[in-house]
């Protein structure tokens, strides 16, 4: 069996990390760890902060630090292409919890809006007692609910909504993709299905349609 590598990211709150393990044996024994920072973005003194606590990020910091962690990764490892020409499979993970708005070119709209963020506490209890179960207000569509009450204009021009660990995905592969995990942190997930609750999805577009999105 030709020997082979499994690469991991991780997206985190303050930094991102990767690691390569030997896919070619049962323990995929750890090579090598690298690592890149990133720090919240700086809140304007203009910003109204007494609706809650502010924490954004620009996703393009993560992908700078995706970059740095894997020089940092192949100085470890010598020589290159002894490795990287045999990457069986690359997992992606992250703060699962992180409004990122795309464009229909893929474009980032603005800032992340990341799980420590605290502006939407109203749009928590409105979807909470209008769905019928708990909608904590670090899910996606109690954000997105959010934006399109309060930046409209950045909600009209939104084409997809992912995560930190799926806009990584997207900008190594081009899709649109995310994990069932990731997924249910955006918008409630049926359990028959396996698949976003219908019924929730025809509510919260009843509410949005009758003017409760702006």
């Amino acid at each position: 069996m030709d020997r082979c590598y499994h690469l991991g990211i991780d997206c985190g709150t303050q930094g991102l990390s990767v690691v390569l393990a030997d896919g070619s044996v049962p323990s995929h024994r750890v090579l090598a760890v690298g690592e890149g920072s990133y720090d919240m973005l700086p809140v304007p003194p203009t910003v109204d902060t007494s609706k809650g606590q502010i924490c954004e990020q620009a996703p393009a910091d993560w992908v700078d630090a995706l970059r740095s962690a894997m020089v940092v990764l192949r100085k470890k490892l010598s020589p290159p292409s002894s490795w990287e020409d045999r990457i069986a499979s690359i997992g992606i993970t992250g703060q699962m919890h992180g409004e990122t708005l795309l464009s229909s070119t893929g474009s980032v709209l603005r800032p992340a809006r990341l799980w420590c963020d605290g502006r939407n506490t109203a749009e928590e209890g409105e979807l909470t007692e209008m769905f019928g179960v708990k909608v904590p207000k670090r899910c996606t569509i109690a954000r997105f609910l959010w934006t399109m009450r309060n930046q409209p204009n950045i909600a009209k021009q939104t084409r997809h909504i992912t995560t930190p660990a799926g806009y990584i995905a997207h900008r190594l592969t081009g899709q649109h993709l995310l994990g069932v995990g990731e997924a249910s942190g955006m918008f409630p997930i049926s359990q028959a299905t396996l698949d976003y609750d219908a019924d929730m999805i025809a509510k919260f577009d009843e509410l949005v349609t009758r003017g409760g999105g702006s």
